[in-house]
C-alpha cells in the first residue's frame, strides 16, 4: 500500500467514523470498504462503557479489548493481507480512538468549577453545589444517578414527583446511596472525610472497601468525620460547616492549611507564607463577601499580619 493509498484509506475511515455512525455490512466491490465494514462490525459488538467505571477506565477498557484480546484482534486482522498487517493495526487504533472519543464527548460530563462555588443542575433537576478544585463526573446518556466526586459538594436530590431518582455518589473513601428528596454534604479530599445528612431523609453509605450489600444508615443531622481511610461511627452534629453554599465558612478546631485551602478556592487568591502551621488549628468563621475582612477574621485568631498584593495574600507572624 503506497502512501497515497494509505491516506485515501484513512480518509474513507474518518468519513465513516468521525460522527460516531455505525457502518453496516453491505455488498461492495471496493476492498477498502469491505475492510472498513469489518472494523465497524467489531466495534459495534463492543458494549458501551457504563457509569460503573470512570471515563479513563472505560477508555482503557475499550482500547485494551481491541488491542490485547487475541481472539478479537484476529477477527479483524485476518481480513488483511500480510503486507497490510502493520497499517491495519495503526488504522484500527485510529478508528477505536474516534469511536471512543465520540462516545465520551457526548456521554461523560466532567464538572470543574473555575472559581468560588458552582451551582450545577443534573438532568433530573437535582442540584449540586461544588467547590473550586473539586470535580464531578457522570454519565448523561442515559443519566442514571451514578456520580463520581473528588472534593467537596452538597447535593439536593429532587423529589420523586419532580423526576428525582436514586443517586449513588462514589468518592475515594465511600459510596453514598441517596433517595429522592435527600440533602447531604460530602467532603473527601486530602484534608478530611466528612459526610453530613442535612435533609429529612435518611441516606445510606458504606466504605469503598466494603461489599456492595454492606450499606449503613446515616440519620438526619448525623455526621461522619475522619482523617484516615476508615469511617467511624456517626455522631450528631451542628450543621455550621455545611453553610459554605451560603457563603459562610465556619470551623471548629480545623487544620489551618485546610482553612487556607478553602479560602484560596473561594477567592481565587494564593496565600504565601513561610510559617510552620503543623499541629495548629482554627476555630472561627469567615464570609465570602469581602476578602479583606475574611482574612482579618482568620489572622486575628491566629495572631498573624497579612498584606493583600493583587491576587496574593502574604502572611507574617504578628510583631
Amino acid at each position: 500500500m503506497t502512501g497515497e493509498e494509505h491516506d485515501d484509506f484513512v480518509k474513507k475511515g474518518i468519513r465513516k467514523f468521525s460522527d460516531g455512525s455505525k457502518v453496516s455490512e453491505e455488498k461492495n466491490s471496493d476492498p477498502d470498504e469491505i475492510l472498513l465494514n469489518k472494523i465497524s462490525t467489531t466495534l459495534n459488538q463492543k458494549s458501551i462503557p457504563n457509569s460503573n467505571i470512570s471515563s479513563n477506565q472505560a477508555w482503557d477498557s475499550i482500547q485494551k479489548s481491541i488491542t490485547d484480546n487475541k481472539e478479537e484482534k484476529s477477527r479483524v486482522l485476518t481480513f488483511f493481507q500480510k503486507k497490510h498487517i502493520n497499517i491495519a493495526a495503526a488504522v484500527l487504533g485510529v478508528f477505536v480512538g474516534l469511536y471512543a472519543l465520540y462516545f465520551f464527548s457526548n456521554g461523560i460530563h466532567s464538572i470543574n468549577p473555575s472559581d468560588g462555588t458552582l451551582e450545577y443542575t443534573f438532568p433530573d433537576g437535582s442540584v449540586a453545589f461544588l467547590k473550586k478544585g473539586s470535580n464531578i463526573k457522570y454519565l448523561s446518556i442515559p443519566f442514571d444517578g451514578q456520580i463520581y466526586l473528588d472534593g467537596h459538594a452538597q447535593f439536593n436530590i429532587s423529589p420523586l414527583e419532580d423526576g428525582g431518582k436514586v443517586f449513588e455518589i462514589k468518592t475515594k473513601r465511600s459510596v453514598i446511596k441517596a433517595h429522592p428528596s435527600s440533602n447531604f454534604d460530602i467532603r473527601d479530599d486530602n484534608f478530611i472525610y466528612q459526610l453530613t445528612n442535612i435533609g429529612s431523609k435518611d441516606i445510606n453509605y458504606r466504605s469503598s472497601k466494603d461489599e456492595p450489600n454492606l450499606f449503613k444508615t446515616l440519620n438526619q443531622k448525623d455526621m461522619i468525620s475522619s482523617f484516615g481511610t476508615n469511617l467511624p461511627q456517626p455522631i450528631t452534629s451542628h450543621l455550621h460547616h455545611t453553610l459554605w453554599t451560603k457563603g459562610v465558612f465556619k470551623y471548629e478546631l480545623a487544620n489551618v492549611e485546610m482553612v487556607f485551602s478553602d479560602f484560596e478556592k473561594q477567592y481565587g487568591v494564593t496565600i504565601n507564607h513561610s510559617i510552620d502551621f503543623t499541629g495548629k488549628e482554627f476555630t472561627g468563621v469567615f464570609r465570602d463577601d469581602n476578602v479583606n475582612s475574611a482574612m482579618k477574621e482568620i489572622c486575628n485568631y491566629l495572631k498573624l499580619d497579612f498584606v493583600l498584593a493583587g491576587e496574593k495574600v502574604i502572611l507574617s507572624e504578628m510583631k
